[in-house]
């Protein structure tokens, strides 16, 4: 959303509208979101490591681009079963989606080896899908935000790239 402007799924249409990043000060649309977004990205990092700081940066959750209530049971007992099936996004479409935003993030951190990196697809995702639910459980409360559920899970996961 942040470099394309653009929400994701069917969770995206008007919800979101154009989204566009612009500096304090400066006229909204003078430059890209994505040439906004490195220079903001990078003075922030480099702010942090003039002052001293370990900085780790956080790789986002994979956007589902759908609810995480479609996934889940409203009732006990119904006649047909409209829950979603697998509660998951296509790793290709993620990785797509992602791909000119990854390449952002990687051309800021290329230049600061300094700074520690963890991607939270690894512990969502495997080869073929992204989830946002993991045993019956919502990883997501929303299309791209974790839920305490998910969030353990992620740490937990991941416990040794922090």
């Amino acid at each position: 959303l942040y470099t394309s402007g653009e929400g994701f799924g069917n969770i995206s249409g008007d919800h979101f509208g154009k989204w566009m990043l612009f500096e304090r000060g400066q006229e909204p649309g003078k430059e890209p979101n994505t040439t906004v977004f490195v220079k903001g990205l990078s003075r922030t990092l480099d702010a942090l490591l003039l002052s001293g700081k370990k900085v780790t940066f956080v790789h986002d959750v994979p956007e589902l681009g759908f609810d995480i209530s479609s996934c889940l049971p409203y009732r006990p007992w119904r006649l047909t079963e409209n829950t979603r099936q697998p509660c998951a996004v296509s790793r290709a479409v993620f990785e797509q989606r992602t791909a000119a935003h990854q390449a952002l993030v990687e051309q800021v951190l290329s230049a600061r080896p300094s700074v520690k990196q963890v991607d939270l697809a690894q512990a969502l995702c495997d080869a073929q899908y992204c989830y946002g639910m993991k045993d019956n459980k919502p990883l997501y409360i929303d299309d791209d935000h974790l839920s305490h559920i998910g969030s353990e899970y992620v740490v937990h996961s991941l416990r040794d790239k922090f």
